[in-house]
């Protein structure tokens, strides 16, 4: 289902099926480079060690697990179970009838400028309460590919302000509309490990992650071509040798 949601959101994008495929790819079967490292340190993919491939971080002190090794293993955490909600929120946000990018579509009537967020509300709050760590993200998501349309400067101008504030909407909307699954939830208790940092029946794991953990895990999203649906093709941005400009 992921496979085929991000393809059909990639295609309607760029109407090319191999572009389309490759990006179903990258959003349910690769996860990071390091398939790619030891290619190149063995000179094949014979005898991969997958299980490296999710322990990338912190001499494999973190999971940092890739779409299809939770496939692989059938392993339905809130990370994987949420995959196909999150890009169901692309898809929508990415909608030019719903959110256009051009800044003379918006619709003059604020009633009807609301009326998509509501949809929004409700996707967001189903993936919070699948998986509350897309929170932060989330939120910086919506936040962009709403306000696609507004040009980069002045960054505190009026309709970025109105953004902002209905953003907040939709946090406070999808937590209304899960209300009664927030109320009836009690998390599960957790055994506390000697680097984890607990609040409540919440332990999170601190380490520390060197550069070129970094990129393995996150080079794939490195690339130029990944930020010009937030700010459109001409205007995303170029990396030259003195840093990324717009």
């Amino acid at each position: 289902m992921a496979f085929a949601l991000t393809a059909a959101v990639v295609f309607q994008l760029t109407r090319r099926w191999g572009i389309a495929l490759l990006g179903g790819a990258l959003s349910s079967l690769l996860g990071n480079l390091d398939g790619f490292l030891q290619l190149l340190e063995k000179g094949t993919l014979r005898g991969m060690d997958y299980w490296r491939s999710s322990r990338v971080v912190a001499r494999g002190d973190t999971i940092n697990e890739f779409p299809f090794f939770s496939t692989i293993h059938g392993d339905l955490h809130p990370h994987f179970i949420v995959l196909p909600v999150s890009i169901t929120l692309l898809g929508v946000l990415l909608d030019e009838r719903l959110f256009s990018s051009q800044a003379d579509a918006q619709p003059a009537n604020p009633y009807r400028a609301l009326l998509p967020f509501a949809l929004v509300a409700f996707i967001f709050g189903a993936i919070i309460a699948i998986s509350p760590w897309e929170l932060p993200m989330g939120v910086l998501v919506v936040f962009l590919l709403a306000g696609r349309w507004q040009p980069l400067w002045p960054l505190f101008s009026r309709p970025r302000l109105q953004l902002l504030v209905r953003v907040l909407g939709v946090l406070i909307g999808g937590y209304i509309l899960f209300l009664p699954f927030y109320l009836g939830f009690e998390a599960p208790t957790t055994a506390r490990g000697p680097n984890d940092v607990c609040i409540g029946s919440a332990c999170f794991k601190v380490a520390r992650s060197s550069l070129k953990e970094f990129v393995t895990v996150f080079g794939l999203l490195l690339s130029r071509r990944r930020c010009w649906p937030a700010f459109g093709r001409r205007r995303c941005c170029r990396w030259a040798g003195n840093g990324a400009t717009f």
